[in-house]
């Protein structure tokens, strides 16, 4: 009983010590500029991927 009692002690002083982030899932959220030509949506990725284009959507602007 003694051996269970210190190892759940143990355990919840480790956990205790751990940040609450540590088990969230990061995400980024990628706004583009347009800057005056067509409207790009924001994509919202995990670490590790790259923003994509949109299929079918080819940005454009005029007088430049």
């Amino acid at each position: 009983m003694k051996k269970c009692l210190s190892i759940l002690l143990t355990l919840v002083m480790v956990l205790s010590l751990m940040p609450a982030t540590a088990f969230a899932a990061d995400t980024y959220t990628v706004i583009f500029n347009s800057d005056g030509g067509s409207a790009v949506e924001s994509q919202t990725l995990f670490p590790g991927e790259k923003a994509a284009g949109s299929a079918g959507c080819s940005p454009a602007r005029r007088g430049r």
